[in-house]
Order: structure tokens, then sequence, then C-alpha cells
């Protein structure tokens, strides 16, 4: 059921990591948030007898795009413009922040899913009030994801100076063949 939602991401990342390269994180960073909310939208509207081919697979495909952008453009830019050693210590910071995030995003949503469809609980009529807390959920998890691309469209001044500053986009140094870079290291001592 998930495994399009995942493959979409995997599919989507080496696209993304040639736009990050090519524009900067920047306008990256601001489009994948909103096409992901524009797949939580998508999926606010569940009808309660809806098809997953129709009703659920277009959404998940729109968050698979927007995250596969939104993940490639976050690493990006935590790391532009780190020290090369220190450049681990970025990455593992934003990939705790994201679990943390993650965790905490999913319980505030779980507490609006579970109260919405608590409110909507008549006898009768579970499965309208279980699809109803999630519609809600989906929808104010859109909101969160509209937010991101505006954080990120208030901001986009600095992600530009961090594109500026990353080696990526430095003027190449001279490439030196494998095996002449081994012997010059060897002949330098290093």
């Amino acid at each position: 059921m998930f495994l399009p939602l995942a493959a979409g991401v995997v599919a989507i990342a080496p696209a993304a990591a040639r736009l990050v390269s090519r524009f900067g994180p920047a306008p990256t960073l601001i489009a994948g948030p909103l096409v992901f909310a524009g797949g939580l939208v998508y999926l606010s509207r569940l009808p309660v007898h809806g098809a997953y081919l129709s009703d659920i697979l277009p959404g998940l495909a729109m968050i698979a795009v927007g995250a596969g952008l939104g993940f490639v453009s976050i690493i990006n830019a935590a790391t532009g413009g780190v020290p090369r050693s220190n450049a681990g210590v970025a990455a593992g910071l934003v990939n705790t922040m994201q679990r943390v995030g993650s965790a905490v995003g999913l319980a505030v949503l779980t507490a609006v899913a579970t109260a919405r469809t608590r409110a909507l609980g008549a006898p009768g009529h579970q499965v309208i009030a279980v699809v109803g807390g999630y519609d809600r959920a989906f929808a104010i998890a859109a909101g969160f994801a509209a937010a991101a691309s505006l954080l990120s469209l208030a901001t986009a001044r600095s992600w530009r100076r961090i594109s500026a500053a990353s080696p990526g986009n430095r003027a190449p140094a001279a490439r030196i063949p494998v095996a002449d870079a081994a012997r010059t290291s060897t002949l330098k001592g290093i």
C-alpha cells in the first residue's frame, strides 16, 4: 500500500539532487513542502468508501515527490558551508531533528485525529468518524507543510548565501587521474 510512496522518494531523489546542484537548495526547499502539502490536501478529502487507485495513490505520489525534493534540499542546506570535518555532525543533527520532528508531529496529529474521531463518533457511524479524524489530521499536516514552504520562502536569501558557499558550487579544481593522485600523494609524504 505504501510501497509507491517509498519508491517515489527513491526515484525523485536523483533528480532533486541535480536540481539542488544547479539552482541551490532554496527552490526545492520551497517547492518540496508545497507539493507535499498538495498530497496531504488530496488525502484530506478521503471518502469513506474510496478506492486506492483514485483516492489514495495520487496523494501518495504527490507526497513522494515533495518528500524527495525536501529531503535532498534539507541535507544539502544543512551541510552546505559546513567544513568537511564537521559535515558528518551536521548531517547527523539533521537526521536526529527529522526523527524528533516526526515523533512530535505524529503525536500531535494522532491527538487531532483521535479528538475528531471521538467528536464524530455517533453509534453505528464509527467508520465515518475514523475517516473524519484522518481527514482532519491530513488537513492540519498540510498546513504544517505549507508553513514550512513559507518559512523557506522567507529565508530564501540565506539559502542563496549558503548555496554560494557550498563546495559543490565553487569552481572545480583541476582533476588528477586516480593513478597520478596516488603517486603525487606518495611523493608529498601524505
